[in-house]
């Protein structure tokens, strides 16, 4: 009796990854977050931590304070693969991530935790920049409070 083999046809997400993955194969993005972004790309991942969050909402605030080091040292790769790899829709604003998870969120079967709360890390992150440029502040030298407008 002759065994015969199943293949199955890759979906349009796995293909999908296996196009970004080999995109990132020569970055200097780090390791441990490719599978988010391939994960967010293809759907299935709808959420991503906040550092990656706040990337793909274009928030150049909260991505800097959200970095961990080697995130901070290769955000211009980071860019860089989003524009030449990422489809527009996305990233790029907090309306296009929304509409982009609303989307993919209503596909995945995947369970997920929600959204983290923007309001509440931006306090955080209030916090801990000016503790953070409390440290960095040279004797004798004032620091001015910058407040957002």
């Amino acid at each position: 009796m002759t065994e015969t083999t199943k293949w199955s046809t890759p979906t349009d997400a796995e293909i999908e990854g296996q196009r970004l993955l080999g995109a990132l194969k020569d970055t200097s993005i780090p390791d441990y977050m490719r599978s988010s972004v391939i994960g967010y790309l293809t759907g299935e991942q709808p959420y991503v931590g906040s550092f990656l969050d706040a990337l793909l909402k274009n928030d150049l605030r909260r991505t800097v304070i959200r970095a961990d080091p080697q995130n901070a040292e290769c955000l211009s790769v980071w860019i860089r693969f989003l524009i030449n790899h990422a489809p527009s829709a996305s990233w790029g604003s907090p309306d296009k991530v929304s509409a982009w998870q609303d989307r993919r969120r209503s596909t995945s079967e995947a369970s997920v935790p929600p959204p983290c709360d923007d309001e509440a890390e931006d306090e955080a992150d209030d916090r801990a920049v000016r503790a953070f440029a409390d440290q960095c502040a040279e004797p004798g030298i004032m620091r001015a409070d910058v407040e957002d407008p």
